[in-house]
């Protein structure tokens, strides 16, 4: 289907983003953070169906991590949510006005033009990387005899 990713802002302030992508997903994080198991995050989603509760919750509930921990693994996840925009050349966008929806809200620490400013940031690291390397398809290999090329 369609990537989705929602920004959710009160008062001019990014307060959360989802997404609907696999990768964007709270237990990608916490894998790759080893926070947690591939095991553990089939038992979490297992759970999550049966309760309907968040995974993060479910995580914080069975010992897997704290409440500290998942506060700022959310917080972490949503501002990777939103730097990925950066990346995107295409796409469509709705601006709906009105209440928020009834969800669990980890506020950010940064404001909309932090937000923005770091995501510009990022967008022309890649850019730079993309100019200098050839693109994500180049191969690049180590050199051997780099004492040789000095010295010549």
């Amino acid at each position: 289907g369609k990537d989705t990713k929602l920004i959710y802002m009160e008062k001019g302030v990014v307060i959360s983003a989802r997404s609907n992508r696999a990768k964007d997903h709270i237990g990608k994080l916490l894998l790759r953070e080893n926070k947690i198991t591939k095991d553990q995050v089939k038992e979490v989603l297992k759970d999550q169906k049966s309760t309907k509760n968040l995974f993060g919750n479910i995580c914080v509930e069975k010992g897997i991590i704290t409440e500290k921990y998942l506060l700022e693994a959310l917080r972490v996840n949503a501002e990777e949510i939103i730097y990925s925009l950066f990346h995107i050349n295409k796409g469509e966008f709705v601006f709906q006005e009105g209440q928020l929806p009834k969800a669990q809200f980890i506020p950010l620490t940064l404001t909309s033009n932090d937000l923005l400013m770091r995501g510009l940031r990022v967008r022309n690291d890649w850019q730079k990387i993309n100019e200098t390397l050839g693109g994500m398809d180049t191969l690049l290999r180590s050199e051997e005899h780099t004492s040789e090329l000095q010295s010549h």
